[in-house]
């Protein structure tokens, strides 16, 4: 294949009105919004291997005159509302909190200029670790202002929480392997049920399995017991199954607990550890919380020396 020179790329064909193609120009469309825009340029990079790639989009206004030549001061985002959050529509409140997530030319310029095809896959690695971290955190932010909103509702069944929580460690073994974790598991093998959502309780797992990973110095616990509700007076007649709590425990080495606040790892947008971030939205605990919460349980975390544990508790069926 030969490179092309220049590939032209836009959100919409409502933009271009098939004039380009018109002309005999190939045109790349992304659809609406910078994920779409990143994951489109890396295929058509890939795909031409032009060497310089052209994003051209539409703009209007009643205020100027057509043609008008405009000086840009400030550029809002259609696609990214998050007031929910407590941002104004448009903000990206990520954008200056993840410069290096964003920041991908000089990766590209790198993967143009280079000629050894094991430097190139490299690059192209790194480009695809940046974008999928990208589109990770914002999902997670969409999916942080889905819950806040009021009208947000879970639909609650008899799960087996023992069973899901087996499933979601297993489902990160390549990760694991790939960090050289072999994590301690204490997980009881009795069958529980609890009332939750499959889907918000395997995105409680996920989160905060996650999170023990990104933030954690490879030895990490996950652990999930069986035990009696604090109401010790019950008699035995009381004591039914719906007295039992099951605790589920993940619990992480710390390089430095004193700069963990446990009273705000809970807030949106908190992290630690600035330098182990980048790939991290600082709401997946938050989100966590939300759903733990919203599905009758409690979650808390706390430090034991050094070691970082976060603790999720619902009452048993």
């Amino acid at each position: 294949m030969m490179p092309n020179a220049l590939a032209l790329m836009m959100a919409l064909p409502n933009e271009s009105k098939g004039l380009f193609e018109q002309a005999g120009v190939e045109v790349h469309y992304s659809g609406i919004g910078k994920v779409n825009a990143a994951f489109k340029a890396f295929e058509v990079i890939q795909k031409t291997g032009c060497a310089t790639l052209l994003n051209l989009g539409t703009a209007g206004s009643s205020h100027f005159d057509a043609h008008s030549l405009i000086e840009v001061t400030q550029f809002v985002q259609r696609d990214m509302d998050v007031s929910p959050l407590g941002f104004a529509v448009g903000v990206t409140p990520m954008d200056a909190d993840h410069p290096a997530e964003i920041a991908l030319d000089g990766y590209f310029q790198l993967l143009r200029d280079e000629t050894d095809k094991s430097a190139q896959e490299h690059y192209i690695d790194i480009i695809q670790e940046r974008i999928t971290s990208l589109k990770d955190m914002l999902e997670e932010l969409f999916m942080f202002t889905k819950i806040k909103n009021d009208s947000f509702k879970l639909e609650l069944s008899n799960c087996c929480v023992s069973r899901l929580l087996k499933q979601t460690v297993f489902s990160y073994y390549e990760e694991w392997k790939k960090q050289g974790i072999e994590p301690s598991l204490d997980i009881c093998e009795d069958t529980i049920f609890i009332t939750a959502n499959v889907q918000a309780l395997r995105r409680v797992f996920q989160n905060v399995i996650k999170n023990a990973l990104v933030h954690g110095q490879k030895s990490i616990c996950i652990q999930m017991k069986q035990q009696d509700s604090c109401n010790c007076r019950a008699s035995d007649d009381e004591r039914t199954s719906k007295n039992r709590i099951v605790h589920i425990l993940v619990s992480n080495d710390v390089k430095n607990p004193d700069d963990i606040d446990v009273d705000k790892v809970f807030e949106r947008f908190y992290k630690a550890d600035e330098a182990r971030s980048i790939s991290s939205s600082g709401l997946g605990l938050s989100i966590a919380k939300e759903l733990v919460e919203r599905m009758g349980g409690s979650i808390e975390a706390r430090l034991e020396g050094k070691r970082f544990v976060v603790e999720i508790q619902f009452e048993c069926e």
